[in-house]
């Protein structure tokens, strides 16, 4: 048997069914002659209160409709807009924008291998989208935030709150979440030295280890302190160590070293 899967005949069906995706979603930028070649005025775009492109879109670079659109190549959209604009669900933790899903259902099958399963597709035809039963507000139907959903969005649909409009990343950094003794992996998306946003990687992060890190970025000590005439003071290693050392079997107490991130 042959399997062929570049063929012009599939070609021209990915493209159809491609373009029927896009005229629910908002992509002038997409087909768009200039695409881009307006970094100029992108922030001033991104100001707009609705995503009505790329451009507007705070995943704009990281979606995987963008990536499937230039790996197909499509050049125009044909099909007209579809589709009344829909208000953002805001949560705690992160914003579901309706008007840029495209109902991959992705997010329902996380959820539901996390075995919560809080989360469904409601309505048909035009009406269709993903909400939880009768509506109901994040918070109150059982959703535990680990931000599974938002992992596996392909487009921005689904967007932490925190590093929403912090653009692309330079570098992702492997390390182990400092909150627990799990040693869960996240990956952390920096650029120009600063923490962007966290992800998961070979694990599977709670609420804080994947949108709880904003702590990191702030001012670090990098010394151990002593307390001496009841003031903190920044201190060497091995006076730290001696000081602990000394005063851990006469005081009977536990001495604690303020030690933050040792940097190398």
């Amino acid at each position: 048997m042959v399997v062929r899967t570049n063929t012009t005949v599939l070609g021209e069906l990915r493209q159809s069914i491609l373009e029927m995706l896009l005229s629910e979603h908002p992509c002038i930028c997409l087909v768009c002659e200039r695409a881009g070649q307006c970094d100029e005025i992108r922030e001033a775009m991104r100001k707009a209160p609705q995503a009505m492109g790329c451009r507007y879109c705070p995943k704009d670079q990281r979606c995987e409709l963008q990536e499937a659109v230039q790996l197909i190549g499509l050049q125009k959209a044909l099909l007209p807009h579809l589709g009344a604009d829909k208000e953002v669900v805001r949560s705690p933790f992160f914003d579901r924008d309706p008007n840029l899903c495209i109902l991959c259902g992705r997010c329902i099958r996380a959820c539901e291998q996390r075995g919560l399963g809080v989360i469904s597709f409601i309505s048909r035809g035009f009406e269709a989208g993903i909400s939880t039963a009768f509506e109901m507000p994040l918070e109150d139907s059982g959703c535990r935030f680990c931000g599974a959903c938002v992992d596996v969005c392909p487009t921005g649909a689904l967007l932490e709150r925190g590093g929403k409009w912090a653009g692309c990343a330079q570098e992702l950094i492997v390390t182990t979440c400092p909150y627990c003794s799990s040693n869960c992996q996240i990956g952390l998306e920096t650029a120009m030295g600063r923490i962007l946003r966290a992800r998961p990687k070979a694990s599977r992060p709670c609420v804080r280890g994947r949108f709880g890190l904003e702590f990191v970025a702030k001012s670090r000590i990098h010394s151990p302190l002593i307390k001496k005439n009841g003031k903190l003071v920044e201190v060497d290693w091995d006076e730290a160590l001696d000081y602990a050392a000394e005063n851990w079997p006469n005081s009977g107490r536990i001495c604690a070293l303020y030690v933050g991130h040792l940097e190398q």
